[in-house]
């Protein structure tokens, strides 16, 4: 039995969370995608909150931690998980 818990940090706040409580985008291959299984390879950020996610934006805090220009698309599919309860 595997008891080990997955715990990661946001990237804005810098606390610690279970990782399927943050929502997970990641640079693969250079494409940037929401990771929403937690599984994708790649260079990836984790954020815990839309308000992390509009502070995240305010500082380009995402586009550092992905080595990689974001899309509006890839801000505007995150805006809408939150919207809609995640």
């Amino acid at each position: 039995m595997n008891d080990k818990v997955n715990v990661r940090m946001c990237l804005t706040c810098r606390q610690h969370f279970n990782k399927n409580e943050l929502v997970r985008i990641a640079n693969v291959g250079g494409k940037v995608i929401v990771d929403k299984i937690h599984k994708a390879g790649g260079r990836g950020a984790y954020i815990c909150s839309y308000k992390c996610f509009e502070k995240s934006l305010k500082k380009n805090l995402m586009e550092k931690a992905v080595k990689c220009h974001i899309s509006d698309e890839i801000f505007n599919e995150i805006k809408e998980m939150w919207n809609n309860g995640q």
